[in-house]
């Protein structure tokens, strides 16, 4: 009997002692909250080496360690795939989308929405509808197909503004100046009335030799074309 006793004391200390392991220096100290500790300035603790191929191959419980040599990094496993460490504390991946998952060094990740559409857009002084960057540019792009402007041929234009109502421009100023390239330019203008015209141009802030010149038009729409003006170097 007293055997038996000693035989089960011994059996219950070393199930007891067995309940925490400590490997290395000063193997009879360990911290209570300790399960394995490991102790050591000389010796370090190899984790599981494996390539890529035999990691994915290995299906462990959530929070399993292993060191890919093909990476060169630890990896973790997640409960559904394997996690590498190293990319996790900067880690951002593009959606194909216009938007990207960002996560950070907690593991904690958000979408970043680089969409157009996502951006406000403030239209308290624009007049526009668009309240985000896309709709506003729509809106713009809509406005512009709808602006033309049209030669009639007579000296005048119809302008049509992004909301259809159309103006028509009359410039008498409108006019082409072409080079002759023997140091003389043909100026012609287009001129709706009658009277009496004074033409003053400058070349380079310079007072053209012979300006200004005065032109009697007896007729509406008649044109001064051909007039040639002397340019001094």
């Amino acid at each position: 009997m007293k055997k038996l006793l000693i035989l089960a004391s011994f059996l219950l200390i070393s199930i007891s002692a067995f309940g925490q392991v400590k490997v290395g220096d000063n193997p009879n100290t360990i911290d209570g909250a300790s399960l394995l500790e490991l102790e050591s300035t000389s010796k370090v603790l190899v984790a599981t080496r494996v390539s890529t191929t035999q990691m994915n191959a290995i299906t462990p419980l959530s929070g399993g360690l292993v060191f890919n040599t093909d990476e060169n990094c630890f990896f973790q496993y997640t409960g559904t795939n394997w996690q590498s460490l190293c990319q996790i504390a900067s880690m951002i991946v593009d959606n194909n989308d216009g938007t990207y998952t960002y996560t950070d060094a907690n593991g904690d990740s958000q979408i970043i929405n680089t969409q157009a559409s996502s951006n406000p857009y403030d239209n308290s002084s624009s007049g526009l509808i668009g309240t985000n960057v896309q709709d506003a540019i729509d809106e713009v792009n809509t406005a512009l197909e709808n602006v033309t402007i049209v030669d009639n041929g007579d000296g005048t234009y119809n302008f049509t503004d992004a909301n259809g109502t159309i103006t028509t421009i009359s410039d008498t100023s409108i006019s082409t100046l072409v080079d002759n390239g023997d140091g003389t330019y043909t100026a012609e203008f287009a001129l709706e009335t009658s009277g009496t015209y004074s033409l003053q141009r400058a070349l380079a802030d310079e007072t053209i030799n012979g300006m200004p010149v005065t032109r009697v038009i007896t007729a509406a729409g008649a044109s001064a074309a051909g007039m040639e003006l002397a340019v001094q170097d």
